[in-house]
C-alpha cells in the first residue's frame, strides 16, 4: 500500500481511447505518476512493475524555446533508471514522460501558438524521447485557455493545443504514445466554456489522464 500511494496509482481512471495501448479497444490502463523527488522513499528499482501499465514519470519541463528540460542533472539520471527498471523486469510496463504539471505549465501557450513553435516544440520533444528511450509522451498542460500556477493562457489555447497534437503525432509516429492529462471537462475556448470539438484530440492520442 506504501508503494501504491507513492507513486500516485490511478487505476481506471486512465482510459485507453484508439486502443492503441491494449488490445481490447477503450479499456483502463492501470498508471501512475514516479516523480524524481520521490526517489529517496521509492528507488526506480523498487517499484512493483508487475502493478502498472504504465508509468509516467514527472516532469519534463517547457523552455521559453520550446524545448524539454528537467528539476536537475540527477533528474535525467533517475530516468534513465527507471527506464532500464521497466526493462529488466520484463512485464511489459512502459515508461512516459509527462511534460507540464501545475507549476510548470508557464510556455506551453506560446509553444504551440504557432506552426513553426508547435513543430520546433514536437521534435525536441521527439529528441527526448529517442535520448532517453521513453515509451511516450504525457502532456500535463494546467490549463489551455485558463489559468493554473500563473501561466499565460489565450482564448486561442485549445485550438493551439489540438493542433499542436496532431502535429506531434506526425513528428513522433505511430509507435509512440502520446496521452494527455485533463480536468473532468474539456479545454475552454474562446468564448471561456469548454470546447465541444476534441476530434482532433482523439485522432492523434492514445489516451487521456483524468485528474482527480
Amino acid at each position: 500500500m506504501k508503494q501504491l500511494r507513492q507513486l500516485a496509482a490511478l487505476g481506471p481512471a486512465f482510459l485507453a481511447l484508439l486502443g492503441g495501448l491494449s488490445p481490447a479497444a477503450a479499456q483502463p490502463l492501470l498508471t501512475g505518476y514516479w516523480a524524481d523527488w520521490t526517489a529517496a522513499d521509492l528507488p526506480p528499482e523498487s517499484i512493483d512493475m508487475t502493478r502498472f501499465d504504465i508509468i509516467n514519470f514527472s516532469f519534463g519541463i517547457p523552455t521559453p524555446s520550446f524545448d524539454v528540460t528537467f528539476n536537475s542533472a540527477q533528474s535525467t539520471v533517475l530516468l534513465q533508471r527507471l527506464v532500464a527498471a521497466a526493462l529488466k523486469a520484463k512485464t511489459g510496463t512502459r515508461v512516459v514522460l509527462s511534460i507540464g504539471g501545475w507549476i510548470s505549465s508557464q510556455y506551453f501557450s506560446a509553444a504551440v501558438a504557432t506552426d513553426a513553435s508547435r513543430l520546433t516544440f514536437a521534435r525536441n520533444i521527439y529528441k527526448v524521447i529517442q535520448l532517453y528511450k521513453v515509451d511516450g509522451v504525457d502532456m500535463d498542460w494546467e490549463y489551455p485557455g485558463s489559468a493554473g500556477s500563473g501561466n499565460p493562457f489565450t482564448p486561442s489555447d485549445a485550438d493551439n493545443f489540438q493542433i499542436f497534437l496532431k502535429t506531434l503525432r506526425q513528428v513522433l509516429g505511430t509507435s509512440a504514445i502520446i496521452t494527455v492529462t485533463v480536468s473532468h471537462e474539456p479545454w475552454d475556448g474562446p468564448s471561456g466554456q469548454p470546447i465541444t470539438d476534441v476530434s482532433i484530440t482523439a485522432s492523434a492520442i492514445d489516451a487521456i489522464l483524468i485528474m482527480n
